[in-house]
């Protein structure tokens, strides 16, 4: 479990690509000491075990499962990561309660610069978009963000200067992919009023 508060920034130093995985040694300046090998660690709002610990070098296993939803598939080295130690019972809960399994890709379609913050609009597809509400959390790279506004088929979320700073977002491009977890408790609520709905439903019939 994450707050999505980022707390360094990675540089991808070797991809090894396998034949059912995929394998990342990330570097970051003053890796933690809490980063231990069997520990997790997100990596652009993905919960990842490490493997591997060498000086500022973690080693990270990405099942194809994991790659096909994320954007960890797009990754090459020199590329920057955001990462987020887990929360514990003494961690103070700046973001919201975020887990590290990302649901899918969403696709930065444009960003404006003002004075004090950036705004940033990402597409939804259809599947997605009851789990956007105005002003409700979203995790984008594993940075916990509020929504500032939503459309049909995007959302925006606002930026101030230290977030842009401290994460991939300061540098991020059009057309990028970043990766989405809707709210966690959204889910739950889905899923008990789905379980109601077919627990209410009138007994089938099974005369000719």
């Amino acid at each position: 479990m994450f707050t999505g508060i980022v707390h360094n920034v990675g540089t991808v130093k070797v991809r090894r690509d396998l034949e059912d995985a995929c394998e990342f040694v990330i570097t970051a300046p003053a890796l933690p000491s809490e980063v231990l090998h069997g520990n997790c660690m997100a990596v652009n709002g993905c919960c990842l075990t490490v493997s591997e610990v060498d000086g500022d070098d973690f080693t990270v296993l990405v099942m194809l499962d994991t790659l096909s939803v994320t954007n960890l598939k797009r990754l090459s080295v020199g590329d920057k990561v955001n990462l987020e130690n887990p929360l514990t019972l003494a961690t103070p809960l700046g973001g919201h309660m975020v887990q590290g399994f990302v649901d899918i890709e969403v696709q930065l379609l444009q960003r404006k610069s003002f004075a004090n913050f950036d705004t940033l609009r990402f597409g939804i597809p259809d599947e997605f978009n009851a789990y956007i509400v105005n002003k409700g959390p979203v995790a984008l790279d594993g940075v916990s963000l509020t929504v500032f506004e939503r459309g049909t088929d995007w959302f925006e979320v606002s930026m101030i200067p230290m977030t842009l700073d401290d994460t991939i977002f300061g540098e991020l491009p059009e057309g990028a992919y970043v990766n989405l977890e809707v709210d966690l408790f959204a889910k739950y609520v889905e899923s008990m009023l789905a379980m109601r709905e077919m627990r209410d439903l009138p007994p089938q019939s099974h005369t000719a």
